[in-house]
C-alpha cells in the first residue's frame, strides 16, 4: 500500500475550524482529478471536523468514491483545524516475474523453468478488480437466498433429459 497524502494540513482558527476546513477542502477538488482515482483505491479523512469528512465524501462522490473511515498510520500528525486526507493505492504484481535467469532450453534434469508460473500469475494479478481482496478476501453478507438455490436443484431434477425424444430425422436437401 502506497499512500498518497491529498491535502497538505492547512492551520485554521480555531473559531470557524469546520467551516474553514470546508472551504480549504473545496479549493482541492482538482487533486482529486489530478490523482485518476479509480476502483480499488481507498479514501481516508483524518479530521475531527465532522463537516470537513462531510463535504470530502461529497467531493469523493462526484468520482463515485467513498470515504473509508478511520485513517491509516501516516508521517506527522493533524493539528487541531486541519484536514488531512489519504489516498492508499494497491496494485497487485508478481515479483520477479518475467525470470530468465536460466535460458529457454531442454532440461534433461526435468527442473521446472525459472519463469515457471509467471505468465499465469501475472495475468491473474492483471486481472482481479480489486487487489486488497487478495489480501483479506471480503466478508460474506450472512443471507443466504435459498430459493434460488433450490430453484437450480428443482430444475435439474425435473427436466428430463434432452436424449428422450429420439433423434430427429434430418435429410439434407442440398440436391433438389
Amino acid at each position: 500500500m502506497r499512500p498518497y497524502c491529498l491535502f497538505p494540513t492547512a492551520s485554521i482558527s480555531p473559531d470557524h475550524r469546520a467551516m474553514r476546513a470546508v472551504a480549504v477542502v473545496r479549493l482541492q477538488v482538482p487533486r482529486f482529478q489530478g490523482l485518476g482515482l479509480g476502483y480499488g483505491d481507498t479514501i481516508y479523512v483524518d479530521s475531527a471536523a465532522p463537516a470537513a469528512r462531510a463535504q470530502v465524501a461529497s467531493i469523493a462522490g462526484h468520482f463515485g468514491m467513498l470515504v473509508t473511515p478511520g485513517a491509516p498510520a501516516t508521517a506527522g500528525m493533524v493539528g487541531p483545524g486541519s484536514v488531512r486526507v489519504v489516498v492508499a493505492r494497491r496494485r497487485a504484481e508478481v515479483p520477479g516475474c518475467p525470470n530468465w535467469s536460466r535460458p529457454a532450453a531442454t532440461d534433461f534434469a526435468n527442473h521446472s523453468m525459472s519463469n515457471y508460473g509467471c505468465s499465469v500469475n501475472s495475468n491473474i494479478a492483471a486481472m482481479v478488480a480489486n487487489p486488497e481482496d487478495l489480501l483479506h478476501g471480503r466478508e460474506g453478507v450472512g443471507t443466504t437466498d435459498t430459493f434460488t438455490a433450490s430453484r437450480a436443484v428443482e430444475m435439474y431434477r425435473t427436466t428430463p433429459p434432452t436424449g428422450t425424444k429420439g433423434l430427429q430425422s434430418i435429410t439434407p436437401g442440398g440436391g433438389k
